[in-house]
């Protein structure tokens, strides 16, 4: 039988990730964008579900 872990609260952090590793004065546009997937520009490899999420409505 599968053990079942409590609920976190909710103020819970990880500790590997501080908050002060975040700096909120850096502008958004310094992020840098991802590119795409394979999978997301192959649509012949997406299930129907899936090209009907991204707007092609198969």
């Amino acid at each position: 039988m599968l053990a079942i872990e409590p609920a976190l609260p909710i103020d819970a952090r990880d500790p590997a990730l501080p908050i002060e590793a975040i700096d909120p004065a850096e502008p958004i546009d310094a992020i840098e964008p991802t590119e795409p997937t394979e999978a997301i520009d192959d649509v012949d490899r997406c299930t129907p579900f899936a090209v009907s999420s991204i707007g092609r409505g198969y």
